[in-house]
């Protein structure tokens, strides 16, 4: 089973790198003036799949309709009567009563490798909360009811936040009638009854307190847990008008515990039990403990300090860790790994945190709504988790499972590379929905429907019905029409990079013209520039495993500059970096700035120091640096420089240098703007969309890794997918320092 998944994931990312485009296969026209057709997925990173589609060979502006719909992200909408489907190509729905398929519809093609917009759906499925993209790294934190067909009843909640492809700044009560969300390092709340009747008071009114999304918790419908410093407040859900408007008489809340250390939001995250007994805190993503949450004695006149009753170390290279909380409250805790989104399932036992399932690579994981059952992903496989026992129940194999999503407390959907399916996980009844991808369909003899052939029989499609319909037979396809009195359909080169080809459109009758049925693929775009992403390693390796993997789920590979500090404090983090294929080049042997009065720098020094770069480097690795250099500040005097090229190195020029490293106490010292990690990524976007289009354009951004001596809100590296995403949404082709 191992090798299966290994081999399905090592020709993800090969395929991706061969071909990173969409390429057009198997055209046919169908009933006319319809034209029927695959689209080949191959984007940087992503998995690889064929969608079916089909659109009108008449339309100048086709409205192309997938027959199928891959399943990237998949939520369930009206409690659980609509299954949502979200891919590249735009979103789907399965009506569950009516058996029907409403499939995503597109005018346009996707060019650039498509992230997927994260958005959270109410637990009842009513609403869903999104951040709709105003700039590159910032937009207006939006909620819609699911009921609406258009976005014009979309309510804002808050404006110019910082967007992020991996959470929204808002949590939902579990009964969804309260959503809590962030603005400004400000936590308001807002209930969905307001919302519904246009009743919405001032953000004065609805204010909880200070703090992150990450400061809040519902362990229930009937209680949020907040905490702001080091104290921990219980409000319950009807208090939460009251408490805004009498703060400052009545408190944020109950007090039920006091911790030894100030939480800090943007490192640390908790999560606790519904019958508020428990709590599971962990601490800069490193340390993670179970602590006793206890009443504060009536009328003691004093808040007791909690105490961990177990204390352990997270597993080296956690990016993300999860609690599941099961029926009987007690916690099975996911670990999740900085590289591949696998990771392992935990749960406590006394005071030691032991390992439930013995492989490493879980990933997926999905909890019930009744807290029973855990579902997650496993070597491709579907596996359910009884989290009462503690053991492993059952198991889906077959198609290779990509997405998961509850129904209800017995029934999952599984997402596969193949199908969709529903898996009554009691009766262990599975039941066909969509398919997701198909290789092999034409249009059946007997009954002159689409229809498919596939691992599990031949189905046709019932375009009246919108649904798959089994033939209960092998289909009989014709051979594929390509050509009949009015319209000839052919693959053909295309102009543009981002497509491996194009579909072409010959009108045979009144006035003969070819075009391609999507005109962006006739046109080729305009060469706006390439763009070097450099990674600058000075001593600390905080933040390495979130650029290697936002690197590797583009597919891209780049430089890393060390320094010798960070050679001899983490020579198995450099053997990761080589590891991803991306190279090492040198910055200097020592963080000294060499432009610094009271230093006589001569060429003997930089020469040697560069040496001693080289050796230092090579002991720990085996490998060579790159013959590229530049100091840690990116100053040197045009003497240093020079020493550096008779020493057979190139030197690099900061390019952009964004500010990433100035903090916010230097940034009042030295009386200059302060930019958050969001702040810059639009300052470097308006550069590259502004500039010259008649020229095309080379530019460096150089990114620090690790964190500063002071405060900073947060890390450019934390947001590198979004500097990524923004530059190639820009037209700009990302490549390595020695391509440009």
């Amino acid at each position: 089973m191992k090798s299966r998944v290994f081999v399905f994931f090592a020709f993800v990312v090969f395929a991706a790198s061969l071909c990173a485009n969409t390429v057009f296969e198997n055209p046919q026209l169908h009933s006319g003036d319809s034209v029927l057709f695959s689209l080949k997925h191959n984007a940087p990173g992503e998995i690889s799949y064929s969608s079916l589609a089909v659109a009108s060979a008449v339309s100048e502006t086709p409205r192309a309709r997938l027959l199928t719909s891959f399943p990237e992200k998949i939520e369930f909408l009206r409690g659980g009567e609509i299954l949502q489907i979200r891919n590249r190509y735009g979103s789907a729905r399965y009506f569950f009563d009516a058996q029907r398929f409403f499939p995503a519809t597109f005018n346009t093609l996707p060019q650039y490798p498509a992230r997927l917009e994260v958005i959270s759906v109410s637990p009842d499925g009513r609403w869903m909360c999104f951040i709709k993209r105003t700039s590159a790294a910032r937009g207006n934190l939006m909620v819609r009811n699911t009921a609406e067909s258009t976005a014009q009843n979309d309510v804002t909640l808050a404006q110019n936040v910082d967007f992020s492809f991996e959470r929204v700044p808002a949590k939902w009560s579990p009964d969804s009638t309260v959503l809590v969300y962030e603005r400004a390092h400000t936590l308001f709340f807002i209930r969905t009854t307001d919302i519904e009747r246009r009743t919405i008071l001032d953000e004065p009114y609805r204010t909880i307190g200070r703090g992150l999304i990450t400061s809040v918790v519902w362990p229930s419908a009937k209680t949020l847990v907040y905490i702001d410093k080091d104290i921990i407040y219980s409000i319950p859900s009807h208090e939460l008008y009251t408490r805004a408007l009498y703060a400052s008489f009545v408190g944020s809340g109950s007090v039920i515990g006091k911790l030894s250390w100030n939480f800090n939001a943007a490192q640390d995250s908790f999560w606790v039990n519904a019958g508020m007994t428990s709590m599971i805190l962990l601490q800069k993503k490193q340390m993670i403990f179970s602590i006793n949450l206890v009443q504060p004695p009536y009328g003691a006149g004093y808040i007791p300090m909690l105490s961990g009753y177990a204390t352990g170390t997270v597993p080296a290279n956690t990016r993300e860790t999860h609690v599941f909380w099961n029926n009987t409250e007690n916690p099975f805790i996911w670990f999740e790994s900085e590289h591949d989104k696998r990771g392992a399932l935990y749960t406590l036992s006394g005071t030691s945190f032991l390992k439930v399932l013995n492989s490493d690579s879980v990933w997926k994981p999905a909890m019930s709504p009744g807290a029973k059952y855990i579902a997650f992903i496993s070597n491709g496989d579907t596996t359910i988790f009884d989290a009462e026992n503690g053991v492993v129940i059952a198991s889906q194999k077959g198609d290779v499972a990509v997405s998961l999503a509850w129904k209800n407390n017995n029934e999952l959907v599984i997402g596969g590379m193949e199908t969709i399916r529903l898996w009554n996980v009691s009766t262990n009844a599975v039941d066909f929905l969509l398919f997701s991808s198909v290789s092999e369909y034409g249009r059946d003899e007997i009954s002159g429907k689409i229809c498919v052939r596939s691992s599990i029989g031949s189905y046709a499609y019932d375009e009246l019905e919108a649904r798959w319909v089994p033939l209960g037979r092998e289909a009989l396809m014709s051979l594929p029409e390509l050509a009949n009195g009015f319209y000839r359909v052919y693959v053909g080169e295309s102009l543009n990079s981002g497509f491996g080809n194009a579909l072409f459109i010959r009108n045979l009758s009144g006035n003969i013209d070819t075009r391609a049925l999507f005109p962006q693929t006739a046109h080729k775009p305009v060469a706006r520039g390439k763009v070097v992403l450099i990674f600058d390693a000075l001593d600390d390796a905080t933040g390495l495993g979130e650029i290697l993997r936002s690197l590797a789920s583009y597919n891209l590979r780049s430089t890393f500059f060390i320094n010798g500090e960070f050679i001899r404090r983490h020579p198995a983090r450099i053997l990761e970096i080589l590891g991803e294929g991306h190279a090492c080049a040198s910055m200097f042997f020592t963080p000294a700035d060499l432009n610094a009065d009271g230093f006589m720098i001569d060429d003997e020094f930089v020469k040697r120091g560069l040496a001693r770069n080289e050796d230092e480097f090579f002991y720990a690795t085996g490998k060579e640096l790159s013959l590229f250099w530049h100091t840690p500040n990116y100053e040197a005097s045009a003497a240093v420089k020079k020493a550096g090229q008779e020493a057979g190195y190139t030197w690099v020029n900061k390019g952009l240098a964004p500010p990433d490293r100035v903090t916010i106490e230097e940034a009042i010292t030295a009386k200059t703007p302060y930019h958050s990690a969001s702040a810059m990524i639009d300052a470097m976007n308006t550069l590259l969309v502004s500039s010259d289009k008649s020229k095309p354009s080379s530019f460096i951004i150089p990114i620090s890794v690790g964190i500063t001596n002071g405060t900073r809100g947060d890390y450019l590296y934390e947001k590198l997918d979004v500097l990524i995403a923004a530059i190639l949404e820009a037209g700009y082709e990302i490549v390595n320092l020695e391509d440009l």
